[in-house]
């Protein structure tokens, strides 16, 4: 009897051990991206989904599940193709775009703690795809150039839901991926960008704050690095400093959503 236990015991074990030894330190480590509890989105659903864009794998309209979602993704395509415009050489910039991203590919797949079913390829050209659209949006939120024919800027009820989209816990990229993106832009732009892309974020979740630059720099290096756009912009204070300017005039203005 005492045998048997013992066998079994050591068998036990060997099966802890192997189990173990499985582990991936290093994701695990590194996850920043999660679902949320089923419990919680069964209370409400709606709460936890995007509306109107996908960011990410675990939302994305190449599932087929998302149907409400695929309008958005020729707008990503045209955005993607006005952030390369931007650029002195559209071309050279689309390679090293591309370039960048398959060299993340490993990095990327570590962040999420769900398993990714796309192939490293598709979730690459999530990547790109996103994080190009997420540049050229908050590029012109900041730089006010989106003209008349933007369909995102000229529709008052778009800006209101991309701050609810973009600021959900499951439709998010690494935050690495917008600025090694940015990082070419910025080499690849005809003028001196002065901003970062910390503060294109900042511009355009709070565009009515008016915050001062280097307060949110001081509050960006305190946090440390950012994860995703959620981790670089939740801790925003309206108490942080600000620039002073003449009262803006009331009119087409979107005030910020007080629960974001």
């Amino acid at each position: 009897m005492r045998l048997w236990q013992k066998s079994t015991s050591s068998d036990w074990i060997i099966s802890i051990k192997s189990k173990i030894s499985a582990l991936d330190d290093e994701r695990s480590l590194k996850m920043s991206i999660f679902k949320v509890p089923n419990k919680l989105r069964k209370l409400d659903e709606e709460a936890y989904s995007p509306r109107l864009v996908s960011i990410g794998p675990f939302h994305s309209s190449r599932t087929n599940k998302h149907d409400h979602l695929l309008a958005m993704d020729e707008q990503k395509r045209w955005y993607m193709l006005y952030l390369l415009n931007r650029t002195l050489n559209p071309e050279e910039t689309l390679v090293q775009f591309v370039e960048a991203i398959s060299e993340l590919k490993p990095k990327v797949q570590r962040r999420y703690a769900e398993n990714i079913k796309f192939k490293p390829q598709v979730l690459s050209e999530i990547m790109l795809d996103d994080g190009c659209f997420i540049l050229e949006l908050f590029l012109r939120s900041k730089l006010k150039d989106f003209g008349d024919e933007d369909p995102i800027f000229h529709n008052a009820w778009m800006v209101p839901t991309l701050w609810h989209d973009l600021a959900l816990l499951e439709n998010q990229i690494p935050f690495f991926i917008l600025e090694k993106l940015f990082s070419i832009v910025v080499r690849q732009f005809p003028e001196h960008l002065s901003f970062s892309i910390t503060d294109l974020a900042f511009s355009f979740f709070y565009p009515d704050l008016n915050l001062n630059q280097e307060a949110i720099r001081m509050k960006c290096s305190q946090v440390g690095n950012c994860s995703h756009l959620i981790s670089c912009t939740v801790f925003i204070s309206p108490n942080f400093p600000r620039q002073t300017q003449k009262p803006r005039k009331q009119g087409n203005s979107i005030n910020v959503p007080q629960n974001l």
